[in-house]
């Protein structure tokens, strides 16, 4: 008889073969590209305003103090101290209309996951930028309460990175759970809501988790990056800002390429969940929606493909 382990194991197998089925044929690469695109546009003004945001809640002594202890729990790779203190300034100098220009920019990154997700889903979507930019309007409208368990537990993660050995592996832990947790929430929205259609609570939770902790891992491999002693403008005659701003969409073409895996997750997931719902188990070789792009489900060449 099959013990419980094994069929957890089976189970395990036959999702990892169909969320790989599910994305043969998508180029993950050029999409995770594309978004990565959208996000450099979106990143700095949505940033910004989250923190102008908190600044209106909190105070401005309050927030700049967060920031200086943010910038003090970072390495000094890339300038990202002092980028952070940029940062703070900056956004502590902006008016309501500057706030509400900025917002404008940073709703494209909900475009460029909309587009990235109706592709994987193989279906046609009309006015898909504008859906993407207004259903994250209240991912935007939210982050400075996602952002804000970041920046105050940035004192203790401070103290704990200014000592060696223990407490910087405890560092690595608290930053890691923390990131973890906002990630979560954050993905379980993106993937809900700016994504087409709705997948099922459960699967949503589930796969933003999984990919969540992958995302965490990378932001602690980033951090750790910056650490390091490299001299990045090597390779583009010497222009450090060229290599920088090279490395950092780097790291963000790998982050978004594990965003995009993890949607295709939830979509596994929620087909699995509605198999159980309608025949009570689930099949490991349930077929599964194909979500191959339209040009390669019907045999056409790349030409009929949606552009």
């Amino acid at each position: 008889m099959e013990g419980a382990p094994t069929r957890v194991a089976r189970r395990v197998a036959a999702l990892v073969r169909a969320v790989v089925d599910g994305l043969r044929g998508h180029d993950l690469a050029l999409m995770s590209a594309g978004v990565t695109y959208y996000a450099a546009i979106a990143i700095v003004p949505g940033v910004l305003v989250a923190i102008r945001l908190i600044d209106l809640l909190l105070g401005e002594a309050h927030t700049r103090e967060l920031g200086r202890s943010l910038a003090e729990a970072l390495p000094g790779g890339l300038g990202a101290p002092a980028v952070v203190d940029t940062a703070f300034r900056a956004a502590a100098t902006m008016s309501p209309l500057v706030v509400a220009g900025a917002a404008i920019p940073a709703t494209f990154y909900g475009e460029g996951l909309r587009r990235a997700f109706v592709r994987l889903t193989g279906q046609r979507e009309n006015l898909v930028g504008w859906r993407g930019r207004l259903s994250v309007l209240p991912l935007l409208a939210a982050a400075p309460v996602l952002l804000l368990p970041v920046l105050l537990v940035t004192p203790i993660l401070a103290r704990l990175f200014a000592d060696s050995g223990l407490s910087a592996a405890l560092g690595v832990v608290v930053a890691f759970t923390v990131d973890w947790l906002v990630l979560t929430a954050t993905l379980t929205f993106v993937y809900r809501v700016v994504g087409p259609g709705r997948p099922a609570w459960t699967a949503t939770l589930c796969a933003a988790g999984a990919t969540g902790s992958f995302v965490a891992g990378f932001l602690q491999g980033f951090v750790l990056f910056l650490s390091f002693t490299l001299d990045l403008g090597l390779p583009f005659g010497g222009f450090s800002p060229v290599g920088a701003a090279v490395a950092v969409g780097f790291w963000l073409f790998l982050l978004h390429l594990i965003v995009l895996v993890g949607y295709g997750l939830t979509l596994r997931l929620g087909e699995m969940r509605l198999g159980e719902n309608r025949s009570g188990s689930v099949h490991p070789e349930q077929k599964h929606h194909d979500l191959r792009p339209a040009s390669r489900k019907s045999g056409r060449g790349e030409e009929g493909a949606d552009t």
